[in-house]
């Protein structure tokens, strides 16, 4: 695709100097990046003739050969029409006219630049409807990053349009036709979706700016199932399909993660922190309260509790005091999960006339402790 459209673009190739800029005499040296002033048709544009010429206007002058590597048109068209304007102004006309089943997709790689080198810093990404009206369908979901993904680096999540059930995706050879990154939580939302079509969701890690995966590097993942937006309906409104699709992993987990929070507890309180599978059981002491770091294989789900220990053998029973996590606490998608906090103030060892009973108030019905035959795991034994 990126060859074809390399190969309609090439009058503006053409009007491309080779001689090199060098910064002016005097001033401080520009370091700014360039700005995309104005993009025409709009984002999010209904309506749009099918002859009409997109223009993509920067706030300089722009090395126009950053902008053609970077440039990336879906679904890929030929173009009558290439040309610049006072050098910061790139005009194209198709040759056959923008498509009409489908919202045509222009995206910008961030390593775009001004003629002194500076690069945009940020994609840029917009979409356009020859159709009157915008496609109302809309996919949300979570992606969780690997070791793969690099730190500080989110994916990119496309919806690509899928053909019979069943069929697979070669996203080498299909085109998006929406594109979202995920938040640093890793939720998303794809917007614009066509109701009647079922589409293949994929996140990628995308260095290119293409939004498709290339091979070298740039590796992928799809959602566990395609997602067949007919039938679905918004609460919010009658005419917007809206459906969320499972959580799914980009890359792979270290086997081992980990879970980890802080105790408050009196001084010199025997505290205790526990984490437990089926098959997996692990704790910590936490003398007097303070934070706590479980190590524990990944691809499992945890109980996770604390309880102060009254009677030294470091197991949570009749008659600890036991504060319990009110949710499962899964090693799945990620292989650190934080922020878990128990409160173990004022908890000691319960009065003999209540050890069948119930502890405080933020405490639960006191287990049994378990033994080394339960499961077949001793405390702290993989």
């Amino acid at each position: 695709m990126r060859g074809r459209l390399a190969a309609s673009l090439v009058l503006a190739g053409l009007a491309i100097s080779c001689a090199k800029v060098a910064p002016p005499p005097g001033g401080p040296e520009d370091r700014d990046p360039p700005q995309i002033s104005d993009a025409a048709p709009p984002r999010n544009a209904t309506g749009v003739p099918a002859d009409s010429a997109f223009v993509l206007t920067f706030s300089e002058r722009i090395d126009q050969r950053s902008v053609m590597r970077g440039l990336t048109i879906y679904p890929p068209v030929d173009f009558r029409e290439s040309s610049w304007e006072a050098g910061t102004r790139l005009r194209l006309v198709p040759d056959e006219g923008w498509p009409g089943d489908r919202p045509v997709l222009v995206l910008l790689a961030a390593t775009a630049k001004d003629r002194r080198g500076n690069e945009l810093g940020t994609a840029f990404r917009t979409r356009f409807w020859t159709a009157d009206v915008r496609d109302s369908g809309e996919v949300a979901g979570k992606v969780w990053s690997g070791r793969e993904v690099p730190r500080g680096t989110t994916p990119l999540v496309a919806a690509y349009r899928a053909g019979a059930p069943g069929d697979t995706l070669d996203p080498l050879r299909a085109y998006p036709v929406a594109v979202d990154d995920a938040e640093k939580s890793g939720e998303f939302r794809l917007t614009g979706l066509d109701p009647a079509h079922r589409y293949h969701i994929v996140a990628m890690i995308d260095p290119s700016g293409d939004a498709r995966p290339d091979g070298r590097g740039e590796f992928w993942q799809e959602a566990p199932a395609t997602v067949d937006l007919a039938g679905a309906a918004s609460a919010d409104s009658a005419d917007t399909s809206v459906v969320r699709v499972p959580e799914f992993l980009l890359g792979t987990l270290d086997s081992l993660g980990a879970i980890q929070g802080e105790v408050e507890a009196d001084s010199g309180t025997a505290a205790f922190v526990w984490a437990e599978s089926d098959t997996v059981r692990d704790f910590m002491s936490v003398p007097g309260g303070g934070p706590f770091r479980l190590e524990l294989p990944t691809g499992r789900t945890y109980r996770l509790l604390a309880f102060v220990d009254a009677d030294g053998d470091s197991l949570p029973g009749v008659p600890e005091s036991i504060v319990v996590h009110e949710e499962p606490v899964p090693l799945l998608m990620t292989a650190d999960q934080s922020g878990f906090r128990f409160n173990l103030t004022g908890l000691g060892p319960a009065p003999p006339d209540s050890a069948s009973g119930s502890a405080e108030d933020n405490a639960e019905e006191r287990p049994a402790a378990p033994t080394p035959d339960d499961d077949g795991a001793e405390p702290g034994s993989p």
